[in-house]
């Protein structure tokens, strides 16, 4: 590789053999070198080796025209630049195959391009971006699947606010056409969740992705029942039926083709019957009554047969309920409403959990929608597991008014800096609500030692981190000779720390001029001294 001005100067024959050399080597090579020729010539070349790349100089003299790249390590030419074809025609498209030459691309008119196969269109694409497959035209549509005719299946996108089209359409008869889709089974999606399914037994699914009736949802069913609808909903009602205008039907069943019976409406009212014997539920008057299916009384109705009769249903002073789950539920019509047992004049009302005095130990319970929310046990106890609202008006529930939790009990007080040796240590606590009260007491045995400051850390429950220190009641530091003092407990904040103070002389009792019980204060301890202190403090437990 080598470059040259490409000018032979006079001189001896040696030299100018060399010289043409480097000429001659430098056209060979194209120039080649890592950095353009310093002498140059329009329309030469220059091979820039450094970067694989081919150059030829302009007409003017000027500049370098980058003319491709050459893949050195895999023996391949890059194309660089813009490619130009002529426009072509579907029977001799500009870009082709030397095997295959009714094959390719050419420009069908302005901005339209178009591949061709077999010497016919196969796909178009149109200034708009429209595609048409199979066929010249979309037909409006911005993307059209053909069958080389008119017959296509065409796609709508945003044809109207949030609002996609599929459509099956023949353009010459401008009439839509049937659609066959076929598949094991097919899914139809809101979003990502499924919303119809047809799956492979035929039976098909609204809501659910899988037969059976404890799925909500709907499903027709083909599998084994062929006929059968399942409704399932959770929490609602799982079918609504609306008549318009006139009264008459609105549910009609059918056995081998005969009406057997009906629901229906006549009047506002809801009639369920069969012949000419129905039974009406007005919710305006508050009434059940038998009619004739026709809106009229019909009152030679009985309830039962003589050989077929309720069991033991009594009126007016009362209803008895039997059974092997006897219950009585009262719904108010107005779901906001509130459901009544009551009496008049002086009446008392009993709620006896074992009149017969049979089954010792049943208790009286109360729930809501089925969970427990208190009882009365055997022994006349009330138990309320989700405390107790006081001091709010009836009915209005209060956090900070309900007592949910009671507690008493003992521990034993562990003091870090204490031996307890054959000393006496116990303590007692009372919890009501978030506030904690504890007591402890403290004796000094022939073997106890206090190396340091008196506190315990395993007060019964952890103080609030609310608060800086919880300052609490007061009690007696007592010497087994002749001096006293007063103490008070301190809780440290956020812990199950607690240590025992005592005033210093002449202190207004300010917690700053108090000192913390320990080895030689308030006075060296001694066999039979005593500690007995009180905390009071709040808690998140």
């Amino acid at each position: 590789m080598s470059q040259n001005d490409f000018t032979i100067a006079n001189q001896g024959f040696p030299a100018f053999r060399a010289d043409l050399n480097s000429a001659l080597q430098a056209l060979a090579s194209n120039s080649s070198g890592t950095s353009a020729p310093s002498t140059t010539f329009a329309n030469m070349w220059w091979y820039d080796s450094a970067n694989n790349i081919m150059y030829i100089r302009n007409e003017d003299n000027d500049a370098w025209i980058k003319f491709a790249e050459l893949d050195q390590t895999n023996d391949k030419f890059v194309l660089s630049g813009t490619l130009q074809l002529d426009d072509g025609t579907v029977s001799a498209p500009a870009l082709t195959f030397n095997s295959d030459t009714n094959m390719g691309i050419y420009r069908g008119g302005t901005d339209i391009l178009k591949f061709v196969t077999a010497g016919v269109d196969a796909i178009t694409i149109d200034a708009s971006q429209n595609v048409a497959i199979g066929h010249t035209s979309t037909g409006g549509s911005n993307f059209a699947i053909c069958d080389g005719a008119n017959s296509a299946i065409q796609f709508f996108p945003e044809i109207s606010t949030d609002t996609n089209l599929i459509q099956h359409y023949d353009q010459t008869a401008t009439a839509y056409m049937n659609s066959e889709h076929r598949a094991n089974s097919h899914i139809f999606k809101i979003g990502t969740s499924n919303a119809v399914k047809i799956d492979s037994s035929n039976n098909l699914l609204v809501g659910k992705t899988s037969t059976g009736f404890g799925t909500a949802g709907v499903e027709l069913s083909q599998n084994g029942v062929a006929g059968k609808v399942f409704m399932t909903r959770s929490g609602g009602e799982s079918l609504s039926l609306n008549r318009l205008s006139s009264d008459g039907e609105i549910v009609g069943f059918y056995k081998d083709s005969t009406l057997v019976g009906s629901i229906g409406t006549q009047g506002g009212t809801l009639e369920v019957g069969s012949g000419d014997v129905y039974l009406q539920f007005n919710g305006t008057n508050d009434w059940i009554k038998p009619v004739d299916g026709s809106g009229s009384n019909k009152p030679n109705v009985d309830l039962g047969t003589s050989g077929a009769r309720f069991k033991d249903l009594y009126l007016s002073d009362g209803v008895n309920i039997k059974g092997s789950t006897p219950k009585i539920t009262l719904e108010h019509s107005n779901e906001n409403g509130t459901a009544q047992i009551y009496t008049t004049a002086q009446s008392a009302i009993i709620l006896d959990a074992d009149p017969d005095n049979t089954d010792n130990g049943t208790p009286i319970q109360f729930k809501i929608d089925g969970n427990e929310v208190g009882r009365f046990d055997s022994g006349g106890r009330f138990i309320a597991p989700y405390g107790v609202t006081l001091g709010t008006s009836a009915g209005t529930y209060s956090a900070s008014n309900t007592l949910d939790d009671y507690e008493e009990g003992t521990f034993t007080p562990n003091y870090p800096n204490v031996t307890i040796g054959n000393g006496t240590t116990n303590g007692l606590f009372t919890k009501i609500g978030s506030l904690v009260m504890v007591q402890i007491h403290f004796i000094m045995g022939s073997t106890t030692s206090i190396g340091g400051s008196f506190f315990l850390d395993n007060l019964p429950f952890a103080a609030t981190g609310t608060l800086l220190d919880h300052y609490g009641l007061t009690g007696n530091l007592l010497n087994s000779g002749t001096d006293n003092y007063i103490a008070y407990g301190r809780v440290q904040d956020a812990t199950t720390n607690g240590f025992v103070y005592y005033p210093q002389s002449g202190s207004s009792g300010s917690p700053n001029a108090s000192r913390n019980v320990n080895t030689t204060a308030p006075f060296t301890w001694a066999v039979n001294d005593k500690i007995e202190c009180g905390f009071m403090y709040y808690t998140d437990a």
